[in-house]
Formats: C-alpha cells, sequence, structure tokens
C-alpha cells in the first residue's frame, strides 16, 4: 500500500501545481513570469534529485517537487496565443506550436537516450534541465501582450481592437 502511495504521490503533485499556478498567474495577471516560474523551478528540482540521489527521501521529495511543476506551465502558456493575435490566426498559431511540440516529444527522449549511452544518466537530466532553462529564459522574448497587466506598473493591459 505504501509503495502505491508513494508512486502515485508526483502525480497528485502535478494536479496541484497546474492548479496553483493557474490561479496565481490569474490572480497577478503576469502570464510570462509564471511559466518562467515553473519551468526554472522543475529544472532545480531535476537537477536536486540527480545532487541528492546518495539521499533516498530527498532525491524522492526533489521528484515530487518536479511533479508540482511538470505541466504547470501549461495553462498560462497556452492563454498567450490569444492574447497576442486575432482569433482567426490564434487557432493555426496553437496547431503550429502543438505540431512543434510533437515533434519535440518524439526527438526529446530519443536525444535524452543517446546522452545516457553517451555520457551517463546524470549527464542527460542536467541537458533536460538546461533545456528547461533555455525555455524559461526564452519567455523574456515573448511581448508584453502575453501578461493580463503590466509588469513594471501593474496596470491592466487591454487587447487592442481588431481592425473589421
Amino acid at each position: 500500500a505504501s509503495v502505491g502511495f508513494l508512486a502515485v504521490l508526483p502525480f497528485v503533485a502535478t494536479l496541484a501545481g497546474i492548479y496553483v499556478i493557474s490561479l496565481f498567474s490569474d490572480h497577478s495577471g503576469k502570464r510570462r513570469l509564471w511559466v518562467r516560474f515553473s519551468l526554472y523551478s522543475f529544472a532545480a528540482a531535476l537537477v536536486a534529485s540527480v545532487v541528492l540521489r546518495d539521499h533516498m527521501v530527498a532525491a524522492y521529495i526533489a521528484l515530487v517537487i518536479c511533479g508540482f511543476f511538470l505541466k504547470s506551465a501549461t495553462s498560462p502558456f497556452w492563454s498567450m496565443p490569444g492574447r497576442i493575435a486575432s482569433p482567426e490566426v490564434a487557432g493555426s498559431a496553437r496547431g503550429v506550436i502543438n505540431g512543434l511540440g510533437n515533434l519535440g516529444g518524439f526527438c526529446g527522449p530519443y536525444l535524452v537516450g543517446v546522452m545516457m549511452y553517451l555520457y551517463g544518466q546524470n549527464v542527460a537530466v542536467c541537458a533536460l534541465a538546461g533545456s528547461l532553462i533555455i525555455a524559461g529564459t526564452m519567455t523574456f522574448l515573448l511581448p508584453k501582450q502575453c501578461d493580463l497587466v503590466d509588469s513594471d506598473s501593474d496596470v491592466a493591459i487591454k487587447k487592442q481592437p481588431r481592425n473589421a
């Protein structure tokens, strides 16, 4: 029974992470910040799980934290295309993003497997964490219209009206 509980705990943390980060993102209106925070925190927890591998309880706690941040960036992220694109284009943009994500879902595990074979498990996990840091840093390139409020003044950013 305790093995089942330990096995399900990261998935329960994932559920909690989606809810909590979405709540914070909605309350603050700073979508880019919470996407970045989630990706950086996930990377830190991944590295911690490797560093703490000799301490089973600490490494498991790091993996539960990984579970918390595993999908937490998705809700604030998927709200962004609709903020910066017209409704006619937003659907296509989401389709392109989804297609590229599927390509990453195919190539990513293969590359991690190659890295594990060539360099070992620790390097592969750290490379995965590095890709999360790169993705989080790329959110600085997103326009401010992705947020619901201006990051500097906390004033609501209104979506520009479309020309009919």
